[in-house]
């Protein structure tokens, strides 16, 4: 496990049949809690490790658990739910909660991941985004044709990929953890994994206009700048996707300038 000794999941949610194809739960666990249900099963695999789960919503753990998030040396928000990151994100920039966050998430159908580290209270989560909570810095874009598909029957939407296409931003955003453990992270960090090129086209998707791709022999790309001024994201969409990272500071800059050296709420 990397060197890591104690780990605390926190879900709300019981597995379901639509999270079996993408999930390290399988369907002999359907219907259980995702959150208690995988950390017996990782204490078995790692027995010198101390692995707890926590199926309680955010509100619930600040209530009843709260020690968790003030003994965590890194805390990973990984939900996809704007009300809870916003609410994590507050607590961070008025000093309710130290620790330094780690938000990650991917773009339709996993053709990009983005994992944000935070170390300190200035630039927030809210800096890079939008008040609907979209990234301000997305690198493909979709009709809304094609951002979900509609189960038959039931009217149930949907995006149809799995675990092969989430690696690349799995493997991402668990790298810019462990670096954020080991010490390796002194300021903000914005990491994005851009699928390859295949991939985002038979989705349906095109990348952004802040993110041009040249395409050779149908194989390779050619990594531009993304955004401006100095410090810039580099993507590159090929069967090695490049790991791109820029200081997640250059958001606030492009975005708006702020009076006061902590962030202040709501941003624009």
């Amino acid at each position: 496990m990397a060197g890591v000794g104690n780990l605390s999941l926190v879900d709300p949610q019981d597995l379901s049949w639509a999270n079996v194809g993408r999930h390290p739960l399988g369907a002999e666990h359907v219907g259980h809690s995702k959150a208690t249900t995988l950390a017996a099963k990782l204490q078995l695999s790692y027995p010198h490790a101390e692995i707890r789960g926590f199926d309680l919503y955010y509100e619930e753990v600040l209530s009843k658990e709260a020690q968790i998030l003030e003994e965590a040396d890194l805390i990973v928000c990984a939900t996809a739910d704007w009300e809870m990151e916003s609410l994590l994100n507050l607590q961070r920039v008025h000093g309710e909660i130290n620790s330094p966050i780690l938000y990650t998430w991917t773009e339709p159908h996993a053709c990009a991941g983005h994992a944000v580290v935070l170390p300190s209270a200035s630039p927030c989560l809210q800096c890079g985004m939008t008040l609907r909570g979209e990234a301000r810095a997305e690198i493909t874009k979709w009709r809304r044709d094609t951002e979900t598909r509609s189960e038959p029957a039931c009217g149930a939407v949907f995006q149809p990929y799995g675990p092969i296409e989430l690696q690349g931003s799995i493997s991402m955003a668990a790298s810019l953890a462990l670096d954020s453990l080991l010490g390796k992270i002194q300021r903000s960090i914005h990491r994005v994994w851009a699928s390859p090129n295949a991939l985002l086209v038979e989705a349906g998707g095109d990348w952004s206009d802040t993110c041009e791709m040249d395409i050779r022999d149908g194989k390779r790309a050619v990594y531009r700048k993304i955004g401006h001024g100095r410090r810039t994201i580099f993507a590159r969409s090929a069967v090695q996707a490049l790991l791109a990272q820029h200081c997640f500071q250059d958001w606030r800059l492009r975005t708006t300038s702020y009076p006061h050296s902590r962030c202040p709420q709501p941003h624009s």
